[in-house]
Formats: structure tokens, sequence, C-alpha cells
């Protein structure tokens, strides 16, 4: 998704969306389109995941530190 922004690729992008969405978000919402639109849906949801696993790693890192050397050791 960031390289589609960067080059200005916006076409592709709303296809990396809906792909996105089909897979990890149809079913679960019911939007409300009066407020956002689909990609701004999407893109929320995305932001939201990110923020969640950023604060899963973090925690981890602080908590786990067996585990934080095997993901160095594998990576």
């Amino acid at each position: 998704m960031r390289n589609k922004i960067g080059h200005g690729d916006f076409i592709e992008l709303n296809k990396i969306h809906e792909v996105y969405a089909q897979e990890f978000m149809d079913g679960y919402f019911d939007y409300d389109y009066s407020e956002y639109s689909s990609q701004n849906w999407i893109l929320l949801h995305i932001c939201c995941k990110l923020d969640e696993v950023l604060a899963q790693n973090i925690f981890m890192m602080l908590t786990d530190k067996p585990e934080l050397e095997e993901i160095k050791r594998i990576c």
C-alpha cells in the first residue's frame, strides 16, 4: 500500500483496499456510509489493526525477553 501511495497509483491502491476489505472486514462490520466512505472505513480498520499489533509487540518486548530473542534469531 505504501508503495502504491508513494507512486500515485491510486487505482491499484483501491484494488488492494477492496481485497483487504473482502478478506478481513466483510461479515464483521455494519458500515455507516453517511459518516465515512468505504475507503475511509478500510483505512480506519488498517490503522486500528496496526496499532493493535504494535502494542502487542511492544508488550512482548517488555515482558518476554526469550521470545524476543527467538524472533531475532529467526529473522
